[in-house]
């Protein structure tokens, strides 16, 4: 490929990412922090596995907003019910090719802050 043409390729495509970049700090900035998953709190360990530490929850959030924001947006943690994402995890996990531990980890964070979500929601703060 001549050189100018893989400049006008790259000029097309960086001004490609360059919109892109754009257009998702805006939405960024238009949403704030509502469009992040909840910050890891210590009573989500109440509704997570036994023997789970908040290192283990931040680790199941990374997991959340690392390997499911490869494939689509993120979901609100209480969109769905705990039986749903008993099911849903494992199929996305598979799709992912995450570790197991990474899935349980992910499935802890999730249940823990759908919880909390859920008690925030009922005026019942879980701080």
């Amino acid at each position: 490929m001549p050189i100018s043409s893989l400049q006008a390729v790259v000029s097309v495509y960086g001004r490609r990412l360059v919109c892109a970049a754009s257009v998702f700090v805006a939405a960024l900035w238009l949403e704030g922090c509502a469009g992040l998953p909840p910050e890891v709190t210590p009573r989500m360990l109440d509704f997570s596995a036994r023997g789970k530490t908040l290192p283990d929850l931040e680790e199941g959030r990374t997991v959340f907003l690392v390997a499911c924001t490869r494939c689509h947006a993120l979901d609100a943690p209480d969109k769905f019910s705990e039986a749903q994402w008993r099911r849903i995890v494992p199929e996305m996990a598979e799709s992912s090719k995450i570790s197991q531990r990474a899935e349980g980890l992910l499935l802890d964070y999730l249940l823990g802050a759908r919880a909390q979500l859920l008690a925030q929601k009922a005026g019942r703060d879980l701080r």
